[in-house]
């Protein structure tokens, strides 16, 4: 962002919490956000898919995860207690501020999820070719 908003380079792919404040004092031009759906910062901002990029990858994600083998007992608890505490509306009002999403699921919903994305996101960096330094 800080070489973009130097004019050294013309584009760049950011975080969604930086272009809602630098397009509204007019820094710079958002031009699609990858989520599968407008967001609520940006809503005059189209999605890639609105501008013809099917099959692009729609946005990252973070997890709470604990080490293989935790047993199940345990699992359980720590989900209840992350559902219980912050409240889940105030973690989606947090989170609303970065045009993010809080989606409170079971443990089994996000190893399916996960089953999904890992192979996705291997595959883009396979097919990238980029090398681990």
């Amino acid at each position: 962002m800080t070489d973009l908003l130097a004019g050294q380079m013309h584009m760049t792919i950011e975080g969604a919490t930086h272009p809602p404040r630098a397009h509204s004092i007019g820094q710079v031009r958002p031009l699609a956000v990858m989520s599968p759906q407008r967001l609520p910062a940006l809503p005059d901002v189209p999605t890639m898919l609105e501008n013809g990029y099917s099959g692009f990858p729609s946005a990252s994600w973070t997890g709470v995860l604990a080490p293989a083998g935790t047993p199940a007992s345990i699992v359980s608890k720590l989900n209840a207690g992350r559902q219980r505490r912050p409240p889940v509306a105030e973690i989606s009002a947090n989170f609303a501020r970065f045009s993010a999403q809080a989606k409170v699921g079971s443990p089994q919903d996000f190893a399916a999820f996960i089953a999904v994305e890992a192979p996705k996101w291997a595959a883009l960096v396979r097919d990238s070719g980029a090398k681990l330094e």
